[in-house]
């Protein structure tokens, strides 16, 4: 926080990079899988045939192939143009319709 301050005191008044700051540890996630889902994963046995346990044994097939959990399609807000935002939107929806086809 202190740097956003420090370069707004410098003349920065881009909103954009100012986010880019507040929002840099998003680089560092990893694709691992949380302990919660892991926990979920390992509780999977071929006799449970209900549509919950279908679909978790979908994404635990889908998180073995891809390495990664299926993508939400739900874009998190953000300073953009309403072009721009679409257009990224189109993207994100495109990849969560395309994940959810592989574990279906």
């Amino acid at each position: 926080m202190a740097l956003i301050k420090s370069l707004n005191k410098h003349g920065v008044k881009s909103l954009n990079f100012v986010e880019a700051v507040q929002n840099a540890t998003e680089c560092y996630k990893t694709n691992a899988l949380p302990s919660n889902i892991a926990n979920l994963f390992s509780k999977i046995n071929e006799n449970q045939t209900s549509t919950f346990w279908l679909c978790a044994a979908a994404m635990k097939l889908f998180f073995e192939a891809e390495g990664r959990l299926p993508v939400a399609g739900v874009l998190p807000d953000m300073v953009s143009t309403t072009d721009f935002y679409l257009k990224l939107q189109h993207i994100y929806i495109t990849k969560a319709e395309s994940d959810a086809a592989k574990m279906k």
